[in-house]
């Protein structure tokens, strides 16, 4: 499994994330400081299948609803310093590689046709899901001035990151986001598509990635994975 390794300022950061060691206006005129780092992270296998069931219904719905499918978004603020010594950005970029490795939902993105359609005369959905073994996640790392200015900030990037719809079949289903003071991280902000987490599975990632974060380590990994699932629905045992 590749190691989450941390590169400052990386060009190139893509949709909803923030520029390069840039700026950007912090609560009652302050100023926070911003930055691109780069998670590496890698899982036990790559492959390819059909959408869920529930995949399915969840497209149609975006597609209906597109270019406003932003709506669909899931956002977290996980607060990393309410509890116990709060995290250097190493330790919070590292866990972050682990909960991408350890999910294998957050490295799997949609995949079309060539020709970019999903379904065919027919109405058929043609669209699947292909998984990543490994990849790379450009996470905003925003710095404040102070815990209060840390909290206001995490949410603003809640908004920002929410506020765009995902870039289906070459994006992430994950964006995300450390503010830290000083060197240590105090929120951890996370927006997923809803291809690859409803609200319950949104928790269980907040939950992974705080254990991830304290202790280095939340546990087995998933029994189900959307792969698993797709290819048990539609082989014989699901028609």
């Amino acid at each position: 499994m590749a190691e989450p390794v941390v590169a400052a300022a990386e060009a190139g950061a893509g949709a909803g994330v923030g520029a390069d060691a840039g700026t950007a206006s912090g609560s009652a005129g302050r100023t926070v400081t911003e930055e691109t780092v780069t998670v590496e992270f890698g899982g036990d296998r790559d492959g390819r299948a059909p959408l869920t069931w529930g995949q399915r219904a969840i497209w149609h719905a975006i597609r209906r609803t597109a270019p406003n499918d932003h709506y669909f978004n899931i956002g977290r603020v996980l607060p990393l310093a309410d509890r116990g010594r709060p995290a250097t950005v190493a330790e919070a970029v590292q866990a972050l590689g682990g909960l991408m490795g350890r999910h294998e939902a957050l490295r799997t993105r949609l995949e079309l046709t060539a020709d970019g359609q999903d379904a065919d005369a027919g109405g058929r959905t043609d669209a699947g899901q292909r998984l990543a073994a490994t990849g790379r996640l450009p996470v905003t790392l925003a710095h404040a001035q102070d815990p209060a200015d840390a909290e206001r900030t995490a949410h603003a990037l809640l908004d920002r990151l929410s506020a765009t719809r995902f870039a289906y079949t070459s994006e992430w289903p994950v964006r995300a986001a450390l503010v830290a003071v000083g060197d240590r991280v105090t929120h951890a902000v996370l927006v997923l598509c809803h291809l690859a987490a409803d609200g319950h599975g949104a928790e269980v990632l907040v939950r992974d990635l705080r254990l991830l974060v304290r202790r280095g380590s939340a546990g087995r990994p998933p029994a189900a994975t959307p792969l698993d699932l797709a290819r048990e629905q539609h082989g014989d045992a699901g028609r």
